[in-house]
């Protein structure tokens, strides 16, 4: 069921250039240890994304809309609630 004040957002990456010169920028601009800092990123993105998943076992969840810079997610109210307040995804009111 959607909720129609709010749309529920999944963010976990922006854009691919602009967080590898974070990486590059923390590790003194060497080229290896940003792409290992970078992966390393990218583990705890799977992890959270895994986690997200983890908690819908045995619930519906849908994805409602996904376009370059934003992925909205819609299914069981209570458990993307639950994902809200285990910061998983954000809620925003429409």
């Amino acid at each position: 069921m959607k909720d129609k004040n709010y749309e529920y957002i999944l963010s976990v990456h922006w854009k691919e250039g602009d967080d590898l010169v974070e990486h590059l920028k923390a590790q003194n601009n060497d080229a290896k240890k940003a792409l290992i800092s970078w992966a390393d990123s990218m583990d705890q993105i799977a992890l959270h994304l895994e986690k997200l998943v983890e908690i819908f076992e045995g619930k519906e969840l849908k994805i409602e809309d996904a376009t370059d810079f934003h992925i909205s997610l819609n299914g069981d109210i209570k458990t993307l609630e639950q994902a809200v307040k285990l910061n998983l995804i954000y809620k925003q009111k429409i």
